[in-house]
C-alpha cells in the first residue's frame, strides 16, 4: 500500500494505466482502506470513492479539472499559452490528475516538486522559474485570498553548487541503516553511489535481465538512449548477494517505492543533522565527483552519467585539477609566498627580536 505521513496526516498515491491518484487522509488505515476501493472502482469502470469536495464554489476541485479551466480561461489566447500549460500539465501529471486542489498546492506539495525538478529533471532555475510561473496562475485562479497561496521561490538562473556526499557521510548512514536493519535500502543506497544511477527511473527500476557480471545497462533513460556502466566490486556483491533472495522479482530493487524511500530518507536526516541540505539523488552527484578526482576524464563520465549535454558533466571539472591544488598549496605553505617569521635570539641574558629577512 503507497499509503505514508505526510504532515499531521496520511497521503495514498497509487498509479493504474499510467495514471496517478492520490488522496488525503486523516490514518493510514483510512488510506490502505480506500486504495482498495478505488482500484475496485476504476477496474469496474466507476468513480473514485469518497472524492474530495471542491473548494470555492468552483468546480475546479480537482487538479486536472482546474487544469482545463485555466488552459480554456487563461492560456487559450496568450503568448506562449502552449509552453505554460505544458508545465502546468508536468505539475498535474506529477501530482496525479484527482489530486485536491487544496492539497496540490499545499506548501509541503509543492516543495516536493521543485525538489523534484532540481534533484530528478536538473533543470535550470530558469525553467524552475518558468513551472513555478505557471503553477501560480492555477493557483491564483483556485485560490482567490493571497495569503493562502503557497510560497513559489525565485532561483537564480544558474546552475550553482550540487550537493555530494563524504565518506564520512556515507559511513554515517550505513551505520544507521544497519542500526534499523535497512540492509536492503543500505544496498541501494551503495549501488546508487557505485553507479551514479538515477534513484528511481533508473534504480529502482532496474531489471535483472539488465545486469551482467561486469555491467549494469539502463535502458530506461532520461534523454532516450541506453547506457553500460561498469560494476564495481562492492557492486557486483550487492547484486550477487540480491540475486539469490530477489531473484523472483524483477529487479532488484524493485520493491522500494518512492514515497517509502522518501520517508526513510526524512527519518535518516533528522537523525544525521549534517544531511539536512541533501536527498538521496545525490549518490548521482557522489558518483560524479568522485569519478572525477579519481581521474576518469570528463569525456568518460560525459558518456556513463548519460548526459546528453556536455555542460551538464562540465559541472564536475571542479574537482578535476587535483594535482593543481597540490602544487598551489604547496607554495602557498612554502618559503617564499608569506613573509618570513622572526626569530628570538638571547644577547646579555635579555630577549631581542632581530628580523632575518
Amino acid at each position: 500500500m503507497a499509503t505514508y505521513p505526510k504532515g499531521n496526516k496520511y497521503i495514498t498515491k497509487f498509479m493504474v494505466n499510467g495514471e496517478r491518484h492520490t488522496k488525503m487522509h486523516d490514518t493510514q488505515a483510512e488510506g490502505e482502506a480506500w486504495e482498495l476501493e478505488a482500484r475496485a472502482a476504476l477496474k469496474l469502470g466507476k468513480p473514485l470513492p469518497n472524492a474530495e469536495k471542491k473548494i470555492g464554489g468552483s468546480d475546479a476541485g480537482k487538479l486536472g479539472n482546474l487544469l482545463r479551466e485555466t488552459a480554456t480561461l487563461h492560456w487559450a489566447k496568450g503568448k506562449d499559452s502552449s509552453k505554460c500549460e505544458l508545465n502546468a500539465a508536468t505539475f498535474v501529471k506529477w501530482c496525479g490528475q484527482d489530486m485536491a486542489v487544496s492539497d496540490a498546492f499545499a506548501q509541503a506539495n509543492i516543495d516536493d516538486f521543485i525538489a523534484y525538478l532540481v534533484n530528478e529533471r536538473e533543470v535550470s532555475g530558469s525553467t524552475i522559474n518558468r513551472y513555478c510561473s505557471a503553477i501560480s496562475v492555477m493557483a491564483h485562479r483556485a485560490i482567490k485570498k493571497r495569503e493562502l497561496l503557497p510560497e513559489f521561490p525565485r532561483y537564480k538562473e544558474s546552475r550553482g553548487r550540487f550537493r555530494f556526499f563524504s565518506h564520512e557521510e556515507e559511513t554515517s548512514v550505513s551505520n544507521l541503516w544497519t542500526l534499523w536493519e535497512k540492509h536492503l535500502e543500505l544496498d541501494f543506497f551503495t549501488f546508487l553511489i557505485d553507479t551514479g544511477a538515477r534513484t528511481y527511473t533508473e534504480g529502482t527500476a532496474l531489471k535483472w535481465d539488465a545486469c551482467h557480471k561486469d555491467r549494469v545497462i539502463f535502458w530506461e533513460t532520461k534523454n532516450g538512449s541506453f547506457r553500460a556502466v561498469p560494476l564495481s566490486d562492492r557492486a557486483r556483491t550487492i547484486l550477487d548477494r540480491l540475486r539469490k533472495t530477489k531473484g523472483n522479482q524483477p529487479g532488484p530493487f524493485s520493491e522500494l517505492t518512492k514515497p517509502y524511500m522518501r520517508h526513510l530518507w526524512e527519518n535518516t536526516r533528522s537523525q544525521i543533522p549534517g544531511l539536512s541540505d541533501a536527498v538521496l539523488y545525490c549518490t548521482r552527484h557522489t558518483y560524479g565527483s568522485r569519478m572525477v578526482m579519481n581521474g576518469v576524464p570528463l569525456s568518460v563520465l560525459k558518456k556513463l552519467m548519460g548526459h546528453s549535454d556536455i555542460k551538464m558533466t562540465e559541472r564536475y571539472a571542479i574537482f578535476e585539477d587535483g594535482a593543481a591544488f597540490s602544487v598551489a598549496l604547496a607554495a602557498l605553505n612554502g618559503n617564499g609566498f608569506a613573509p618570513p617569521k622572526p626569530q628570538l635570539t638571547v644577547v646579555e641574558g635579555d630577549l631581542a627580536k632581530r628580523e632575518q629577512g
